[in-house]
């Protein structure tokens, strides 16, 4: 009921065995508590990668309760097309307060007692709440968006913009052991994609705090992706832990020292991932991405108006007439290369200026293959560069870890938060 203290932990898509390996072999200290909780399954209710088995549509089904096939969310940054309401909304009117971090592919839709809200950086329609928040997420949001090519100016100035909010709100004593503690680790990693996303999620932990003491909602909702990421990218064979792996594993672990409550408190926790991963580092799956999406579209001579570009290799584009974009949907099927089609396009339903397309070649590749698109020719690796080689892919089967609430032991994703809110559940 409202006025218990809750904490939901996404952590998204870990691997258990992993995840285990790494607290037993680094000593991780607060991933071993959280590894001690009575511990289950979830389900997704789709089994293909890239068709619905992808954490913006599976966390969408945690968050609406509601299966994929039925809220049809399939796309990073299309929750605007959201009908169905999610758990903070829910929870909301039966008198809980909520405070949401970093949650994926989410919107506040003026949640009622909501008090502060932060989604994942790839959901360009939705703003922050308070909208102060704005000016930490400055450089997380430009950078996640544009690290292949980004301004040099505007990556300086978001830059400053969130390096003044930490320093307004954050006190200086933990920034400066946050940053010996990234430093040190950094001179041993170098500075890769993962070390940075792990820098990122451990700032806004911090942030994330800081909220919590000052609004203290009855329920607290924060999402933690470096681990997913790193498994995507990183994760060798046999589970060997190199030191990028063991500063992502160290990050969790030092953001889980705070973010839990301590040891006796009177706090339902539950751990989930959502969905998993298992790795396929022996085999060749590559993800390639868009150096600059806004550039290629021009090249083609298409007129789009702005580009939101996603986690990997996809993009939603705008345009000024639904004449512009049907041409532009037209031109980019004809796309190839190696003798394959080279995108996947999807029209919008809903929006007749909007379209999503995907670079959908998953086979290493000669970069300096040529791209054909229409009437156009060019060298592959002018507009594209590899992403990944994948080293984990998605599988259905999920884990939750709950400590004071009562779970049954294989639950689907989309219920699993019933069995702390219940449907219809008096305030």
């Amino acid at each position: 009921m409202a006025g218990e203290k809750v904490l939901v932990i996404e952590i998204n898509e870990f691997n258990t065995d992993l995840l285990r390996k790494a607290a037993d072999e680094l000593d991780l200290k607060s991933l071993k508590r959280v590894l001690s909780f009575r511990t289950g399954s979830t389900m997704a209710d789709q089994e293909h990668e890239h068709h619905g088995l992808d954490p913006w549509v599976q966390w969408v089904s945690v968050h609406t309760e509601t299966p994929s096939q039925e809220h049809e969310v399939i796309r990073l940054g299309d929750v605007t097309k959201l009908k169905h309401t999610q758990i903070w909304e829910r929870i909301g009117r039966e008198g809980w307060t909520t405070g949401v971090w970093g949650v994926m592919n989410a919107s506040r839709s003026n949640a009622k007692n909501n008090l502060f809200f932060v989604a994942d950086p790839w959901t360009f329609s939705e703003r922050p709440f308070p909208e102060n928040v704005s000016g930490f997420l400055q450089l997380p949001g430009y950078f996640a968006k544009n690290y292949l090519a980004p301004s040099k100016s505007r990556l300086l100035g978001s830059a400053l913009k969130t390096s003044a909010y930490l320093l307004r709100n954050i006190p200086l004593s933990k920034l400066i052991s946050d940053g010996w503690y990234l430093a040190r680790n950094v001179l041993r990693t170098g500075v890769n994609t993962a070390v940075l996303f792990g820098a990122y999620e451990l700032m806004s932990a911090r942030v994330f705090a800081k909220f919590r003491k000052a609004h203290n909602p009855d329920a607290n909702i924060i999402f933690l992706n470096s681990i997913a990421h790193f498994q995507h990218h990183d994760w060798e064979s046999g589970g060997h832990l190199d030191a990028t792996g063991e500063f992502v594993f160290k990050t969790i672990d030092r953001v889980l020292s705070f973010v839990l409550p301590k040891e006796g408190a009177d706090v339902k926790i539950l751990v989930l991932n959502g969905l998993s991963q298992r790795n396929v580092s022996d085999e060749d799956f590559y993800i390639y991405r868009q150096i600059d999406p806004l550039r290629f579209l021009e090249r083609l001579n298409l007129k789009p108006v702005s580009v939101e570009q996603c986690m990997t290799n996809d993009a939603h584009v705008f345009f000024a007439t639904k004449e512009e974009r049907d041409n532009a949907a037209r031109i980019l099927s004809t796309g190839h290369i190696e003798g394959q089609n080279a995108f996947y396009v999807e029209v919008d339903q809903f929006d007749d200026t909007k379209l999503f397309y995907q670079l959908a070649f998953w086979d290493e590749v000669d970069m300096k293959a040529p791209l054909t698109v229409g009437n156009h020719l060019m060298r592959f690796d002018e507009e594209f560069a590899v992403h990944a080689k994948r080293t984990g892919e998605h599988v259905p089967e999920g884990t939750y870890f709950a400590a004071g609430v009562e779970m049954p032991a294989r639950v689907p994703n989309s219920h699993v938060l019933r069995h702390i809110w219940p449907l219809g559940a008096a305030a």
